[in-house]
């Protein structure tokens, strides 16, 4: 006889209570779990039901000391896993729990009751004063939008007189614990300004659609749910999540978010979107998507500008791909394919990075041939990274003619005639010695493909961190996937210019990609909470940023729905003062939560290995994490790690060490390495999921001018 397993889901208020248990109680957890999706009944789990306010809601045994809560579903053989904890404190939580399913909205709404709606508490909304225009002068925040608005986007009859007392955006903070999560997330974006079809867009809420209130079956196959809960359907995802429960990003989506993964596209693709919005996870799961879709000689690629990056994505990818899907993805950073390429068909140079030494000496002699002394030696380097790399000039009569937007000071034809023999030069030397730039890379490879009508051998692309490629790395992309061989879901390119660290100037519609009607953006941030990703941003507040298509992205609408502790800026006198305040700080937290992921970062390798050393003598153990070492599940050893490195990474909580003002005032004479540096900063300072410390010997920098 088949015996038919029952619907089991996980929600993630479980997992977040899983990471917090003893690493034995985790594991006895994992197994009452799996025990359970086998058989509810068996007696070793001890099922019951409780006495509590919701009457769905049972426990099981984890051991004579923890207990798990779940609900049952009424009119199913369906479960959901909400939490687990000490025996007396799960039994607490789940006294003062009630779920349901919102008629209007589909959500499960886990409420807790002890921080409902007092509606005594709460002073009545007084009919709004009038001026002699007939303005109101005291209105709630939603003023626009009727009982009835507010109920269409989850809001109940109970929650809607503390809804019509926020006055303010900051305010709706306060009710973050008090209100159900996609409540809280709607009234979030309609406060920012967002249109209201757009936020049920967004949210995953269909306009027409109403919900049996009991239907937790049915319930949990709707994509706004599909955030906060996610159903088993195979022990070995089981197994998987409850390995690694910190990993919330595998299983969990935002409705918006999986909207992106699996739509179709009739052409590249462009998705903006601030840290902590979940750029590369949708970058992740839209490869897993796209390879589900194509046939066995069919691939995808996915590529980042940084070797450390792909690492840590391949790991990712790894985790969330079937064998089948897996192998269709190929994973490799752009330059590394190029060459590559390039290498197969016998026509590699050596590439020059950064400082290469040939490339700096070429250039102080091609500098010899400036006739135009009024021209700085910086100014003629950004005209050749900007102007001749950029727009692919070969011949001075190219030059002559080409725009040069973005660029400070016209140039007549004679001045620009007077400076031609000095990139003129600098590429002869170049060529002599077969040393490439990657610009040069990226160009000969674009025409390698063109001019022998080659093919990649890839049916889609995706691309993250696009602001970090090089101009002509797009190029090189789109001719990997010319448009009159394919079209749909060929280019899905993923960035934020916020976070530009190597100062390219990006306009793809120049570079021969058209996003026209497919740019996309995701806009409230996930990890980050307010206060941290608002001084993250004054960083950046006197910065225009681009939108990677020449026009300005605006921080409208970009805000955390998270809220936590306000940064901490210290100074100290002395650097050991300052590396054993890191260390009372990394104590601490470790004494409130020893699974907590705690990581210092600093600017440069030297500064590594120093912080690193005192840190170990003082009795911490690290783990350092660089190009060459990736990141460690075990959540115990101190996480260290260049700014550079940290990006894409994220941790509980973050120290920024040897963050002294006197650090920034050798760029007060070059604009484009200030605005680097402060890019770099709110790099840094967006990876915490929690406090951020930012320390320094000296002036602690608190703002950039």
């Amino acid at each position: 006889m088949t015996i038919i397993k029952p619907k089991v889901a996980l929600s993630d208020t479980l997992l977040q209570s899983l990471i917090k248990l003893p690493g034995k109680v985790q594991k006895k957890t994992r197994e009452a779990i799996a025990k359970f999706r086998q058989n509810p009944t068996s007696l070793g789990l001890n099922y019951e039901k409780l006495n509590g306010p919701d009457k769905r809601l049972h426990s099981i045994r984890v051991d004579q000391c923890y207990r798990i809560i779940l609900l049952k579903s009424d009119n199913s053989d369906t479960y959901i896993l909400l939490w687990v904890d000490k025996h007396d404190d799960a039994y607490k939580w789940a006294k003062n729990r009630t779920c349901g399913v919102n008629p209007e909205t589909g959500a499960i709404q886990v409420v807790n009751v002890t921080e409902s709606i007092d509606q005594e508490a709460i002073e009545p909304i007084p009919t709004p004063a009038k001026t002699s225009n007939n303005q109101e002068l005291t209105k709630d925040i939603f003023f626009k939008f009727t009982d009835k608005d507010l109920k269409r986007i989850g809001v109940t009859d109970e929650m809607l007189m503390l809804v019509r007392s926020i006055k303010v955006l900051d305010e709706i903070e306060q009710y973050e614990r008090r209100i159900p999560n996609q409540v809280y997330e709607a009234l979030y974006m309609l406060a920012l300004g967002e249109p209201y079809d757009d936020v049920r867009s967004e949210l995953g809420i269909d306009n027409d659609q109403t919900y049996d209130p009991e239907d937790i079956e049915t319930a949990l196959e709707l994509p706004g749910n599909q955030q906060h809960f996610l159903s088993i359907t195979d022990d070995a995802v089981l197994e998987a999540i409850l390995n690694e429960p910190m990993a919330k990003w595998r299983v969990f989506l935002h409705p918006s978010q999986r909207k992106l993964i699996k739509s179709n596209f009739n052409g590249p693709v462009r998705v903006l979107g601030g840290a902590g919005t979940g750029k590369t996870v949708v970058a992740m799961h839209r490869a897993r998507f796209l390879a589900s879709k194509c046939s066995d000689n069919e691939k995808v690629l996915f590529t980042t500008f940084t070797k450390s990056l792909i690492h840590d994505i391949k790991q990712n990818l790894q985790k969330i791909c079937s064998y089948d899907e897996i192998r269709k993805i190929d994973i490799i950073h752009i330059d590394a394919w190029c060459h590559n390429f390039l290498s197969s068909h016998n026509l590699a140079n050596e590439v020059a990075y950064g400082q290469h030494p040939q490339r700096q000496d070429y250039w102080t002699q091609a500098l010899t041939y400036n006739e135009q002394t009024d021209l700085s030696d910086d100014f003629l380097r950004d005209e050749w990274e900007r102007v001749i790399q950029y727009h692919d000039i070969e011949s001075f009569a190219e030059y002559a003619r080409i725009p040069r937007p973005g660029r400070n000071g016209r140039l007549t034809r004679a001045q620009r005639k007077s400076i031609w023999p000095v990139f003129e030069e600098y590429r002869n030397l170049l060529n002599e010695s077969r040393i490439w730039e990657p610009a040069d890379m990226f160009r000969t490879a674009r025409k390698y493909i063109i001019s022998n009508n080659l093919s990649s051998g890839f049916k889609h692309i995706i691309a993250d961190e696009i602001q970090d490629l090089h101009p002509q790395a797009f190029r090189l992309l789109r001719a990997m996937l010319p448009t009159e061989e394919f079209k749909q879901n060929d280019l899905f390119l993923v960035g934020d210019g916020h976070q530009n660290l190597y100062g390219h100037h990006i306009i793809l519609s120049q570079l021969g990609i058209n996003i026209r009607g497919r740019g996309r953006k995701l806009k409230l941030n996930y990890r980050t909470p307010e206060q941290t990703r608002r001084w993250a941003s004054s960083v950046l507040s006197n910065v225009k940023i681009n939108d990677l298509d020449g026009d300005q992205d605006t921080p409208n609408g970009y805000r955390s729905i998270l809220s936590g502790p306000e940064p901490q800026l210290e100074t100290y006198a002395t650097t050991i003062d300052e590396i054993q305040r890191i260390s009372t700080w990394i104590n601490d937290l470790k004494s409130n939560n020893e699974n907590s992921v705690i990581c210092v970062t600093v600017r440069t390798n030297n500064e590594l290995k120093e912080y690193s050393g005192a840190l170990v003598e003082i009795g911490h153990k690290i783990h350092v994490i660089s190009n060459e070492q990736n990141d460690i599940d075990d959540p115990l050893p101190i996480r260290i790690v260049t700014h550079h490195r940290i990006k894409g990474l994220e941790f509980d909580h973050v120290c920024i060490a040897n963050c002294s003002q006197m650090r920034w005032v050798k760029y007060s004479e070059s604009p484009s390495r200030l605005i680097a540096e402060k890019c770099l900063l709110h790099v840094a300072a967006t990876r915490t999921k929690n406090s951020l410390l930012i320390t320094a010997t000296g002036s602690v920098i608190n703002q950039f001018s």
